[in-house]
């Protein structure tokens, strides 16, 4: 929105820390009127919540981007909230969690995408060439059907000889994939087909929950 200011950005809902208001007020300071300014006293936080929307704290989780990967890693269905809106997670190597997926999602057939860490971990999934490389690393971060040549859950692609592969591509995915290692997700939208895409906190308690 314009004007560029900080009440016209998604930042509007953050409120400044005595630090950072300090430097944002000051004329001879180089974050002087930076709208996104923040630390992580007052700035964006990462949470890690449970099916109930209930939030883990304290001991209870110590890093959000470990215990997603840990549930990720026994087979669990991870909501992760991205830049358009929530898409639900779940290793693709495993027939349980991929089955349940479907269930939820209400989507017996369909192909799934994957997510893959990186360009070679893309090459132990699909058959690679120079524009399927080259679309990978793309900006636009596309889906990129090409010949399996990995085993994945039958589930992920039925009675199909390709597999629709994208990259990680934003910080949380990099994150996730650095703590859990090169497991292939499913990574598919979280709203059932023909709904709006969800992505508020609420709407994944209120749809999801339980």
């Amino acid at each position: 929105a314009l004007p560029y200011d900080r009440a016209a950005t998604t930042m509007a809902h953050f409120a400044m820390c005595k630090a950072c208001r300090a430097e944002y007020e000051n004329p001879l300071d180089r974050r002087f009127h930076a709208e996104t300014i923040a630390c992580p006293d007052c700035g964006p936080q990462l949470e890690f919540r449970r099916a109930d929307g209930a939030r883990f704290v304290g001991a209870a989780v110590a890093d959000p981007i470990d215990a997603a990967a840990q549930a990720l890693h026994d087979g669990q269905i991870v909501a992760i909230k991205g830049i358009g809106g929530f898409h639900l997670a779940c290793r693709a190597d495993r027939h349980e969690p991929v089955a349940t997926l479907r269930d939820r999602k209400h989507r017996p057939d369909k192909p799934l995408a994957m997510m893959a860490a990186d360009l070679d971990h893309a090459a132990t999934l699909i058959e690679l060439t120079d524009a399927t490389r080259s679309a990978l690393a793309s900006p636009q971060a596309p889906i990129v059907v090409a010949p399996r040549v990995g085993a994945v859950a039958p589930g992920v692609a039925p009675r199909l000889a390709e597999l629709g592969v994208l990259l990680a591509y934003t910080p949380v995915h990099h994150l996730l994939f650095d703590a859990m290692g090169a497991i292939p997700l499913v990574m598919t939208s979280a709203n059932t087909s023909g709904s709006p895409i969800l992505y508020r906190d609420d709407d994944i308690d209120d749809r999801l929950g339980g």
